[in-house]
């Protein structure tokens, strides 16, 4: 008994990690299919008897389709064998064609990006609809290489370069009726790279990512304002297809709790096969709270009802998925590279016309309520690393590694950085405004983040 156990362990062992690959030819015929695993002798048993590159394509259950082959523009990326020896991103948005050409011959393409072999040292792919990151592995002299292609994302490493911190402080600006509290501005040195999402997460992605999490009915227990937050992805989840991508310039999620967003980082590392960051457990500790370095009470709030307060989030330190920015890299993501300015528009000295170059303020004012969809990512200006709305549309969720610097914040595990689309564009001295006027808006800004503080956010995930 105990044989048959063991042996049938490893069949099911074998079946786990083998895959079944298609070979088709420079012409995009199909030539063959491979159950196993992929290595340089198989590509040479195959190549023998097809002339011309070929491409391996990782089914990984999924039927391959056809390149659009509409008029839209073509991306050529040329590459050089010898850059082939370092690591090298590719950036795309959704659904963006490119070519990528190397000076010399390719054997064979392996990837299970939707593509097509445009000749022997060129491949045509199309990324997907889905923000995240896949691989390309090419095949010349039987040497393997890998290209990363990252959809949605921003690519950024960093080489002892000089980063900003803090923020200069306004004595003047007020938030609400409490002056600011510093965080002094300085400037160090970093060394690390970063995949960071290049526009904030919208609705649909959520949606699609969390499906079989969404109720189709807000629990009946839930107070009015929670049951109103739920009927909205409850909708948009009736609206919606499983398994449909999502376009570029959707809304940005904006009634996301804490919680949730590290539901969302965690569901996107398993899609991708990586590590989850966050950890959830239950605690008795009633209160959200730092507990230690990647060790928080949080409220439990998301989806479904929780008699409990709180639940604790331990991080993996093994990782290697996506999560929130912590507080400083979001102040480094946030400006872009430019060490002197408050904003990417400049100081409170600017003009609203500049600023809203960069950022959409003012619902309030044009009596829009956007409290069900936020306006679309990515129709503004970027920052100095290409990254878009981080005014503007939805206040961000970012975490304190260990020690929250502000009283008003003690202890808290986050806050929310950026400042969203209720900001009004004129102040009157003297009257409290339930929005923040859109001078105030800098680095410096931040909302604290109550038991049912809501938001919106984007995800990172570390390189090295």
């Amino acid at each position: 008994m105990i044989k048959k156990i063991l042996t049938l362990c490893v069949i099911l062992t074998i079946a786990s990690v083998a895959q079944t690959y298609d070979i088709y030819d420079v012409n995009g015929k199909w030539y063959a299919k491979i159950n196993g695993q992929i290595n340089k002798s198989v590509i040479e048993k195959y190549k023998q008897n097809v002339d011309g590159s070929v491409l391996v394509w990782k089914q990984s259950g999924k039927k391959k389709k056809n390149i659009d082959e509409s008029n839209a523009p073509l991306r050529i990326i040329d590459l050089k064998q010898d850059s082939l020896k370092e690591k090298i991103w590719i950036e795309l948005e959704k659904y963006e064609r490119a070519k990528i050409c190397i000076d010399e011959k390719v054997i064979a393409w392996e990837t299970s990006i939707n593509s097509k072999i445009s000749n022997d040292s060129c491949l045509s792919i199309q990324a997907s609809g889905f923000v995240g990151t896949e691989t390309i592995f090419l095949y010349k002299d039987m040497s393997k290489y890998q290209i990363f292609v990252a959809t949605g994302m921003k690519h950024l490493k960093f080489d002892n370069e000089k980063v900003a911190l803090g923020f200069d402080t306004h004595p003047l600006l007020m938030i609400g009726r409490t002056v600011r509290e510093e965080d002094p501005k300085r400037i160090v040195s970093l060394s690390a790279e970063y995949l960071v999402d290049k526009y904030p997460v919208t609705n649909c992605e959520i949606v699609n990512l969390m499906w079989d999490s969404i109720p189709k009915i807000a629990p009946a227990i839930f107070t009015e304002t929670r049951k109103n937050i739920s009927n909205r992805w409850t909708s948009r989840k009736r609206m919606s297809k499983k398994g449909e991508n999502c376009i570029t310039q959707d809304s940005a999620a904006n009634t996301v709790f804490l919680l949730q967003a590290m539901e969302y980082a965690n569901q996107r590392s398993r899609q991708e096969g990586l590590l989850p960051y966050y950890h959830f457990s239950n605690t008795s500790i009633g209160m959200d709270k730092i507990l230690g370095k990647g060790k928080y009470s949080v409220p439990y709030l998301n989806f479904a009802y929780h008699q409990e307060e709180s639940i604790l989030v331990t991080v993996n330190e093994k990782s290697d998925g996506y999560r929130l920015p912590y507080y400083d890299e979001w102040m480094i993501f946030a400006r872009g590279g430019d060490l002197t300015n408050d904003a990417p528009w400049g100081d409170s000295s600017a003009n609203v016309e500049h600023a809203l170059e960069y950022a959409w303020f003012g619902a309030k004012e044009s009596g829009i309520d956007f409290q069900n969809d936020s306006k679309p990512v990515g129709l503004l200006k970027p920052n100095g690393y290409g990254l878009y709305d981080v005014f503007g549309l939805v206040e961000e969720f970012v975490l304190f590694e260990l020690n929250n610097p502000f009283l008003k914040l003690t202890n808290k595990p986050s806050c929310n950085k950026g400042g969203n689309y209720w900001t009004v564009l004129s102040h009157k001295i003297g009257i409290v405004d339930i929005g923040p006027y859109w001078k105030w808006l800098d680095y410096g800004y931040a909302s604290p983040n109550y038991a049912a503080g809501m938001g919106g956010f984007r995800l990172v995930r570390k390189l090295n």
